[in-house]
């Protein structure tokens, strides 16, 4: 089976285990599996690892080593286009195991109609009869996201893992894809304002245009702004600000695309979403500015990431909006707070390139 494939295979080798991955749903948490599937690799090395997911996150793993073949499908078409598309790239002896990254139940319910001997998860949602090795529902809470999916490897080998390498990615195409003029020719740096999960997460557009005066002045850059078509009017705010010059490609990217021209940039700022996982995996310079949400849990990881935060009494609440109104949490990390952790990434002083 290719990698993206979702045809029927006959390729897989008698004697090896064959394992599916159900991985994450969102783009954040799908990059945080990546540890998880070297682990497998590291644990079953002679293993055939085969990883269905959504069309929509499919592109984080184009270019992972660890896994064998990808079968995705339309989000949309909920379990029935699931089982579909796993049913047809389902090998003739089937999965001795499922690994099931989503909490949710219709996850688990996948994982059972795969036909697969053995489904590992965490017991959410009620759903711990349709695993044959169940973790404790909060144990998922209790560390970093990445590493709760290794537990997973953990509870079906019965290996202590002691390394916990963090997410790693592979930008196909840094000019953006086949949308080759995506990004701006010039070096630029990119601003990630949005965040899908709701308005606890997301820094408000007043200071992410401050802070994109501020790098464009400092650095001669310009700025790429990557965000949901419904919020191209901050995009356009950003790149029109005085002293500011660059692109606003809100809903103008596909995800792979994004990965793209995140993976050209010299820096990226962003709340707490996909782009700042995406940015950390890549290696880039990224900071990432958290609200409602814990980092402890899914902070961005990489070699040149900086988490800001600034908690109230009530964080953090995990809510997507804040029953105050304007997020406290949010309206307490300052521009010059994001900024210094912008100059401490890139080097005060250094020429762009000089320190990454």
């Amino acid at each position: 089976m290719r990698k993206g494939s979702t045809e029927s295979s006959t390729a897989f080798r008698s004697g090896r285990k064959r394992f599916l991955v159900l991985a994450p749903n969102w783009l954040g948490d799908a990059v945080m599996s990546t540890p998880m599937l070297s682990a497998l690799r590291r644990a079953f090395p002679g293993a055939e690892t085969i990883l269905g997911c959504r069309d929509y996150v499919s592109p984080v793993f184009d270019e992972n080593i660890d896994v064998d073949g990808v079968v995705s499908w339309e989000g949309k078409g909920g379990i029935a286009a699931a089982v579909s598309a796993l049913k047809r790239n389902r090998p003739v002896s089937g999965w001795d195991a499922c690994f099931v990254l989503p909490a949710s139940l219709q996850s688990a319910v996948i994982a059972m109609v795969s036909g697969a001997s053995d489904r590992i998860g965490y017991s959410s949602e009620g759903r711990g009869f349709l695993l044959t090795h169940a973790r404790e529902a909060r144990a998922v809470r209790e560390e970093h996201l990445s590493v709760s999916y290794l537990r997973l490897v953990e509870t079906y080998s019965g290996k202590n893992l002691k390394e916990r390498p963090v997410p790693a990615l592979r930008a196909r195409d840094r000019s953006g894809g086949s949308q080759a003029d995506a990004a701006p020719r010039e070096r630029y740096f990119v601003l990630a304002p949005g965040a899908t999960y709701g308005s606890a997460k997301i820094w408000p557009v007043e200071r992410y245009a401050a802070l994109a005066r501020m790098i464009s002045e400092e650095l001669g850059w310009k700025v790429a702004v990557i965000s949901l078509a419904s919020e191209a009017a901050a995009g356009d705010y950003i790149v029109n600000a005085k002293g500011v010059d660059g692109k606003n490609l809100a809903g103008k990217l596909t995800v792979r695309e994004m990965i793209g021209v995140i993976g050209g940039a010299g820096l990226l700022v962003g709340n707490d979403s996909g782009p700042a996982h995406i940015s950390a995996a890549l290696g880039r310079p990224t900071v990432a500015i958290f609200g409602s949400t814990d980092p402890g849990w899914t902070a961005p990881a990489g070699p040149k990431t900086a988490v800001i935060h600034s908690w109230p009494e009530c964080g953090p609440c995990f809510r997507r909006k804040c029953p105050k109104g304007a997020a406290a949490c949010m309206l307490a990390t300052t521009v010059a707070q994001v900024y210094d952790a912008v100059s401490s990434l890139l080097g005060r002083g250094a020429a762009p390139g000089d320190k990454e």
